[in-house]
């Protein structure tokens, strides 16, 4: 016997010996044909995407059996149906499932740096997103168009969720800008463009906003890599004062590899004392000139004109 949870919530028991069969009772027999369609459906609808999330996550969690229930219910059946294999199947959905649910994360961002704008496109998608969150039977085939999972191997596909329904250029920039949205500059950036552009499309977005702050933003990587941005610009770019370590948390957060991030931060910080040098020194001089002190300021006069 083998035993399985499905979308009831029910067990079902399997009795996989036929000479069983005949000692059922009547409604224990209606109760295995009702499980025997149960699983049938199951294995169709991962076949063609139609199966849901919530069946998806039960199924997998007892694929192995799963399976077995499978390999019995379609022993004499056609051979695409003898030799399906779950493993793979629900390997591939989930895929498709992990698509989706990463790219809801990547246009919830893109929607909340578009605020305040509220054009038609934006609405739209917001208005899909709570409408997919609130489906309680959501399906594969809602969010993507379901893989051919007799052809497909998971090693080499690469799921594409349609669910937002987003242009081509407007989904290419939807990781890299997630990726960078965490970052104090790139906000600032985008801000900046951000108000003084009017936009009535995800697209507008893409070549009004994104493209110059994406610019912008490589060539203050790479100047920060390669250290040729100065340091005044650096510091007001961090706009964090005296916080090292967040300084260079930001500098990572847009790929500025470790070991430069750690010499931007130590040199930003030689910098900083030297300002706080200088000021001092002016200080010195100023109340040296007003009290008309006398000595030898010569080293504080040098460190002043610096």
């Amino acid at each position: 016997m083998i035993v399985i949870n499905l979308t009831s919530n029910l067990p079902v028991y399997f009795i996989t010996d036929e000479k069983y069969h005949l000692s059922l009772s009547l409604i224990c027999q209606e109760d295995l044909k009702q499980a025997v369609s149960v699983i049938k459906k199951q294995v169709y609808a991962l076949n063609d995407g139609t199966v849901t999330f919530r069946d998806l996550d039960v199924i997998k969690q007892s694929e192995d059996k799963f399976q077995e229930l499978t390999n019995i219910l379609f022993e004499k059946s056609e051979e695409k149906w003898k030799t399906f294999n779950v493993v793979k199947a629900v390997k591939i959905r989930q895929m498709e499932a992990g698509s989706y649910q990463t790219q809801k994360k990547y246009v919830a961002t893109l929607l909340q740096l578009c605020k305040p704008l509220n054009f038609a496109e934006l609405m739209e998608v917001e208005r899909m997103i709570g409408h997919l969150e609130k489906k309680k039977d959501l399906c594969i085939k809602d969010i993507c168009q379901p893989a051919d999972v007799e052809t497909v191997t998971p090693e080499q596909f690469l799921p594409q969720s349609t669910a937002f329904k987003l242009a081509a250029e407007v989904a290419n920039v939807l990781e890299p800008l997630y990726a960078w949205s965490r970052s104090n500059i790139f906000r600032t950036l985008w801000q900046d463009i951000h108000a003084q552009v009017t936009v009535e499309s995800f697209e507008e977005v893409c070549s009004q906003i994104w493209i110059p702050v994406s610019s912008s933003m490589k060539d203050i990587i790479n100047r920060i890599t390669t250290g040729e941005i100065k340091f005044l610009e650096m510091k007001n770019l961090l706009g964090i004062i005296d916080e090292y370590e967040k300084m260079r948390e930001e500098m990572t957060l847009i790929n500025v590899p470790e070991k430069q991030a750690k010499e931007r931060v130590e040199q930003l910080r030689q910098f900083q004392q030297m300002e706080a040098f200088i000021k001092w020194a002016k200080t010195i001089l100023d109340v040296a000139k007003s009290y008309e002190l006398t000595g030898d300021f010569k080293e504080i006069e040098a460190v002043a004109s610096m």
